[in-house]
Formats: C-alpha cells, sequence, structure tokens
C-alpha cells in the first residue's frame, strides 16, 4: 500500500469513526450539529498537516535522488575518462614500439 493511500485511509478511519461516535453519544440535535463541524475541522487541519508532510517527503526524496544521479553520472564520466587516457596511453605506446 503506498503512503498516499496509507494516509487517505487513515484519515477516512479517523473521520468515520469521530462521527460515529459524535452520533451514538445522547445529545442535541443543535449539539450534536457543532461537535460533527467541530470534528471536521479538526480532521481537515489534520489532513493538512499530513498533506504537508508528505510533500516534505516527497521533496527530500528528490533531492536525494537528484545527488544520487549526479554522483553517478560523476563517477561514469572520470571512468570513461580513465578509459579515454588508457587508450590513448596504449595506443602511443604501440606507435613508439
Amino acid at each position: 500500500m503506498s503512503t498516499k493511500t496509507a494516509l487517505i485511509a487513515l484519515a477516512a478511519g479517523a473521520a468515520l469513526g469521530a462521527i460515529s461516535g459524535i452520533l451514538l453519544a445522547p445529545a442535541s440535535g443543535k449539539d450534536t450539529r457543532k461537535k460533527i463541524m467541530k470534528k471536521g475541522e479538526e480532521l481537515r487541519d489534520q489532513l493538512a498537516d499530513l498533506v504537508d508532510q508528505g510533500k516534505d517527503l516527497v521533496d527530500e526524496a528528490k533531492g536525494q535522488a537528484k545527488s544520487a544521479a549526479a554522483q553517478a553520472s560523476s563517477k561514469a564520466q572520470e571512468a570513461a575518462d580513465k578509459a579515454k587516457s588508457a587508450y590513448s596511453n596504449g595506443k602511443t605506446a604501440a606507435q613508439n614500439a
């Protein structure tokens, strides 16, 4: 299960649990509606926080991927340069022999 799916499932489960608890508790309709609105706002804020955390994780992963790609490119270039140098040195040694 992906992180996004897990976060959505977590938020949906929390919302259903909170609403069920409110609806099953003995209170007047007016009080119940207020509680539902308050819980909805709290859940919206929690979901916004989770989304922000998810975005931060994605940005961090992108940065790490870019860094790893740059390092791999640099190492590949170094290896190519060494191979080219070795080839040139071997060619020159063969011509001098």
